[in-house]
Order: structure tokens, then C-alpha cells, then sequence
């Protein structure tokens, strides 16, 4: 039996990377000589904690498997590759060292991109290269590529960004970009082009 925990819609918009909850399992059923691991689960609910909505990050996600969650493959995280960056940054709020999770793997492999209004003062990427008044680009919060991907391009390459976050899905982060609150956003290639319309 699987129970999902958060929202459904998750891997619609974010690049999702799941993870077993942090722990040495030891050796493994074969090793030791007990039942596979079908027996082990069966009758046992699976939970599966979906740490945002749609397009969102998920560092609580990440911070509650790592410490408090059980640790025999019973509990299954989904949250956005980006909380590897976060931790590399030292991120604020991040209580985890995914070196210490079990990946399963990632849904798929989609670029981050950057994208500005059009009206914006910039039209070039080297228009932003040592620009004296910051961009305005919106993320939901620590740990998802529309907050953390305009950090660290701005650390990298000199570009002057301002990473805003609040906001709550990646959606909200595009509304607020149509509606002028922010002049851009950093999100999958693949996102961008399901916005955009045939």
C-alpha cells in the first residue's frame, strides 16, 4: 500500500529526485539470511512525503526524512535536485547531508534556464554583468533551482540578480513575473516550454 503525503502535482513541474530515508540498512536480507525484501514489505504502508507544491523545493521535505523519519525504506522522499546545491552553498535552513541519503534516482535531467521580461532593462546576458541596479528574479524559497539558480550564476559568472523568494509554487513565481512584481525567473528548459504554448 503506497499513501502519498503533499501534492500530487509535483513531478509535473520540478525536476524530482527521490531518496530513502538516511541510514546504513547493513547487510542486506540475503547476507544475513532473512526474508526478501517482498516480505519485508508486504503488509507495510509506504509513505512517500512530497515536500512542496508544484514546482516548489522541498528542504523541510528533506530535513524531516533525513532526521526524524523511519529508517528501514518504508518512508520515500521526493524533493528537487536543486537541494544538492543548497547544501554545496551552505544554504540557509538545511539540517541534512545528502551524502548520507539512498537515491533512487531522477525522474529526468532538464536545464536550468533563466528568462527575463521582455520589456526588461536587459537584453543580453552581458547586460547584467556588472550592472550597478540588481534584477529581480523570482524563487519559491532554499533549495529549488527559481531560488537557488540565480545564486549561484550570479556567484559564478558576476551577473547582478537578486534572487527573491515567497514565493509558493513555481506558478505563483510566473504570475508574479506576467504581473511585473519581479522581472524574471530560473527554471527547467523543459517548464518553459510547456508555459510557453505550442
Amino acid at each position: 500500500m503506497l499513501r502519498v503525503v503533499g501534492h500530487a502535482g509535483v513531478g509535473l513541474l520540478a525536476v524530482l529526485c527521490a531518496a530513502l530515508s538516511a541510514a546504513s540498512y547493513g547487510p542486506s536480507a540475503v547476507e544475513t539470511g532473512q526474508a526478501s525484501d517482498g516480505d519485508f514489505y508486504k503488509g507495510k504502508p509506504v509513505s512517500i512525503i512530497v515536500g512542496s507544491g508544484a514546482g516548489g523545493g522541498g528542504l523541510v521535505a528533506a530535513n524531516d526524512i533525513f532526521s526524524a523519519a523511519a529508517k528501514d525504506g518504508t518512508v520515500v522522499g521526493l524533493f528537487h535536485e536543486m537541494q544538492m546545491m543548497n547544501q554545496l552553498t551552505g544554504g540557509e535552513g538545511v539540517n541534512v547531508d545528502l551524502r548520507e541519503f539512498d537515491w533512487l534516482g531522477s525522474s529526468y535531467d532538464d536545464p536550468n534556464v533563466c528568462i527575463v521580461r521582455t520589456e526588461s532593462p536587459v537584453t543580453t546576458f552581458e547586460d547584467m554583468v556588472g550592472r550597478e541596479m540588481p534584477i529581480a528574479i523570482g524563487g519559491t524559497g532554499p533549495g529549488s533551482n527559481t531560488y537557488d539558480a540565480p545564486r549561484v550564476l550570479a556567484a559564478a559568472t558576476g551577473v547582478n540578480l537578486r534572487a527573491v523568494a515567497g514565493y509558493p509554487t513555481t506558478n505563483d513565481v510566473r504570475i508574479g513575473v506576467e504581473r511585473g512584481e519581479i522581472q524574471g525567473m530560473c527554471l527547467g528548459w523543459e517548464s518553459v516550454q510547456s508555459a510557453s504554448g505550442p
